[in-house]
C-alpha cells in the first residue's frame, strides 16, 4: 500500500524493538527498507540482523536521544523526509 511505498522511498528506519523489525518486515518485505537502518541497541540488531537485515548503526546509547543522534550521524535532518514522502512540509 501506499504506507509501505513511502517508507521505502525513505532515507532511512528507526527499530526500537526486535517486534518492531519482525512486525515492520511482515508487513512490508525487505525490499520496502530504505537504504539506512538505525537501531536503538544490540539486542534489536542482533534480532534484524538474524531477519538478513543489514544495520547502518546501532545507538550506543540505547533510548530515544541515543537513536535520534545515530540516525543524524548517518542521515543529515534535512534529508530525512525526502521530497514526496509527506514528511517534507
Amino acid at each position: 500500500g501506499e504506507l509501505v511505498e513511502r517508507a521505502a522511498r525513505s532515507a532511512a528506519v528507526v527499530f526500537t524493538s526486535g517486534s518492531t523489525v519482525r512486525n515492520y518486515l511482515a508487513a512490508a518485505g525487505m525490499d520496502a527498507l530504505p537504504p539506512v537502518v538505525v537501531s536503538i541497541g544490540p539486542v534489536t540488531t542482533g534480532v534484524a540482523e538474524s531477519l538478513g537485515v543489514r544495520v547502518r548503526i546501532t545507538a550506543p546509547v540505547h533510548n530515544l536521544d541515543g537513536v535520534i543522534a545515530a540516525l543524524w550521524s548517518v542521515v543529515p535532518p534535512n534529508r530525512a523526509a525526502p521530497p514526496g514522502s509527506g514528511l517534507d512540509s
